[in-house]
């Protein structure tokens, strides 16, 4: 097998992981936000058109993203 062909499975098999890593952490930024708002139903509120709802949860997948790349940057 050529070293490009090693390259691109590797790359492809590290994307993988990544995806599983960021919808896991994605999954618990939404349950601890459900804790937080016990009374709230978020999805029903986006679905009204509640702007502030959504830019809740814009910023707090907008800050995981950014402690998940000040992260790789350490690697």
């Amino acid at each position: 097998m050529s070293n490009l062909l090693k390259e691109w499975l590797a790359t492809i098999g590290w994307g993988a992981v990544g995806i599983l890593i960021m919808s896991t952490g994605y999954l618990f930024i939404f349950q601890v936000l459900d804790k937080f708002t016990a009374n709230i139903e978020e999805i029903e509120e986006l679905k009204k058109g509640n702007t502030a709802m959504g830019i809740v949860i814009a910023g707090l997948l907008i800050s995981f993203a950014l402690v998940i790349s000040a992260a790789m940057k350490l690697l």
